[in-house]
């Protein structure tokens, strides 16, 4: 399923350094599916939309707020520390 893919790569953006490198240089939702599919995941910028509008927190860092792809992988990182 395609959800799968996409919480496939936002595990790995969690654990994978390289990863959070590339994503925290993202000028465009475009740029995070074209990371993912360089890992093999096939996700949507549909589904880039939707976690972008979930009810997450916002993550700032004083008067700006994190890229999409910092907050992919913080989110991520987030979800896996039980």
């Amino acid at each position: 399923m395609a959800s799968d893919q996409f919480y496939l790569f936002t595990a790995l953006a969690a654990f994978n350094s390289a990863v959070q490198a590339q994503l925290r240089q993202v000028a465009s939702p475009e740029d995070i599916v074209a990371i993912a599919a360089e890992y093999g995941f096939a996700i949507t910028l549909q589904q880039l939309n939707f976690f972008r509008h979930d009810s997450a927190p916002t993550i700032e860092s004083g008067q700006t707020k994190a890229t999409l792809g910092e907050r992919i992988s913080s989110q991520a990182s987030a979800n896996w520390n039980c």
